[in-house]
């Protein structure tokens, strides 16, 4: 199986609000990136139609969310695996932050992110 991911993909258990039309699931992440994230949810969704995600860190005051938009690119027995497409600048930060963390190693993170986005202006 070839692997083509451009961000570092990392362990991070929280739970998380998926919409898919009038559908809101909530799920437990299991792995996230810069790129989307692999959720295990209490519902069911469509492959292939868009979803907003809601993600509320714990432990923050005053409260912080990251909210993406992106669609549903797999569904398997396990989970849900999205990919973002929009997301805000604020919730950017906070999940580069999270992805940076988990990883313990930032450089290689925010290097990924400008390894993309030189590759988009091309």
């Amino acid at each position: 199986m070839v692997n083509n991911r451009n961000f570092s993909r990392v362990s991070f258990a929280i739970d998380a609000l998926v919409t898919q039309a009038e559908i809101t699931i909530k799920g437990e992440v299991r792995n996230i990136s810069l790129q989307g994230l692999y959720i295990e949810p209490d519902g069911k969704l469509d492959a292939g139609l868009p979803v907003d995600v809601s993600i509320q860190l714990s432990g923050t005051t005053p409260e912080v969310a990251i909210k993406a938009t992106g669609s549903v690119v797999r569904v398997d027995e396990n989970g849900i695996g999205i990919k973002f497409s929009k997301i805000d600048v604020d919730s950017f930060a906070h999940l580069r932050n999270v992805v940076s963390y988990q990883c313990g190693d930032g450089d290689k993170v925010i290097g990924e992110f400008f390894k993309y986005l030189d590759g988009q202006s091309k």
